[in-house]
């Protein structure tokens, strides 16, 4: 017949407690006693193991000394005990008690394993605030966003590459040009949201303000689009796909939004308001191999970026907005002829830009993309990784 399980915390434990007489002999007051007593070989060994005593007086011994500590050896392990000796009354025996609690930090330190793994999973699955608000209060408290950027970038006729490739080729490249987005968001304070089919979003300027928000993201696309143009050239295999002949199209608008979990069970971040949506727009009706921007990103960029105006957003409803296609940093700040990698004047007007009152030595890589500050002190464009 199974045990029923335990109700309380105090069943993990062990308690001990044992008699000692006058002449030395120790007798188990508990089950967990007289299994520990079981395994020692007599009464002297009892006494030394468990007590640290000479057999001579050893209840003078513990009298004089009421809160000992020993090691004792428990089948392969060995465990501490804090004891503490009570005088009984009866003749000159004591009684002394002490808790095993080696099961119950076992316990724990399984809980705190399996804790970490699951805070691993999550924070690849959640941002790492959404995760520490999970955590703490088992809710995530939607947050509204003033100044943020958001980037969407898609894959061209991707229902068409769809029919004409197997599943798994599709999903490996699909897979490669993604976690390339994932590496080149990260760089520079990206938020990754989500990939939803062949679209790929993540905005700045969250869940901290970053008043860089749109040149983050810019930066970031510009990247997107330096690998992709550098890998299509190089007609070679980037991990698991070859990633030739895809086209993405990036669109990109600037705004307030609202960002959150949303039901019990499932839980998955997302972002909502008109920014999002115009920045969809941005990117369905955008250039093939572009990053097309609305007028809004296009006035916090220009001073880093050459863009070329595009015509109007055709838009359902709302105020109607120009349209932009970000071409290339600006000469003066690109590393390279094609104005796509930052070269090293990018950082200092990056920090004059957004952090003037911060010393250039004091900013640290979550405020100044740590390829801007490399950039800068080496005098020479990124080096681009091997891996997408």
């Amino acid at each position: 017949m199974t045990e029923p399980a335990s109700d309380s915390i105090l069943d993990l434990v062990g308690p001990l407690a044992f008699r000692v007489s006058g002449a030395g002999e120790v007798a188990a007051l508990t089950e967990q006693s007289a299994a520990l007593l079981a395994q020692l070989p007599g009464r002297e060994s009892a006494l030394i193991e468990l007590f640290g005593l000479a057999p001579a007086e050893p209840t003078a011994a513990l009298r004089a000394q009421p809160r000992r500590t020993t090691t004792v050896t428990v089948g392969e392990r060995r465990v501490q005990l804090r004891w503490d000796v009570l005088t009984t009354g009866e003749g000159e025996g004591c009684v002394c008690v002490a808790v095993d609690w080696q099961p119950l930090r076992e316990l724990l330190d399984r809980l705190q394993q399996q804790t970490l793994q699951f805070k691993e999973i999550a924070l690849n699955i959640l941002p790492s605030h959404v995760v520490s608000d999970l955590l703490a209060r088992r809710v995530v408290r939607p947050r509204a966003h003033r100044r943020t950027t958001i980037l969407f970038a898609d894959v061209v006729d991707f229902s068409k590459m769809a029919r004409q490739l197997d599943p798994v080729t599709l999903l490996r490249r699909l897979d490669a040009y993604f976690t390339l987005f994932d590496d080149i968001a990260e760089a520079y304070s990206l938020v990754k949201v989500k990939t939803s089919g062949d679209a790929y979003l993540c905005v700045g300027g969250i869940p901290e303000r970053r008043p860089s928000h749109a040149v983050d993201v810019v930066l970031a696309a510009l990247a997107m689009r330096e690998r992709l143009d550098g890998q299509r050239s190089a007609s070679g295999l980037v991990d698991r796909g070859n990633l030739d002949h895809w086209h993405f199209r990036f669109g990109a608008h600037s705004g307030p939004c609202i960002t959150g979990v949303v039901g019990r069970s499932r839980h998955f971040f997302d972002i909502w308001g008109d920014a999002v949506s115009i920045a969809a727009q941005v990117e369905a009706q955008g250039e093939v191999g572009q990053i097309n921007v609305s007028g809004d990103t296009r006035d916090l960029v220009e001073a880093f970026c050459e863009c070329s105006p595009r015509g109007p957003l055709t838009r359902d409803a709302g105020v109607p907005m120009q349209r932009y296609v970000v071409e290339r940093l600006r000469a003066e700040l690109a590393a390279d002829e094609g104005g796509l990698l930052p070269g090293p004047r990018l950082f200092e007007a990056y920090r004059a830009s957004f952090y003037p009152e911060i010393d250039a030595e004091s900013l640290d890589e979550h405020t100044v993309p740590a390829l801007l500050r490399r950039a800068a002190e080496s005098g020479s464009p990124p080096e681009r990784d091997s891996r997408p």
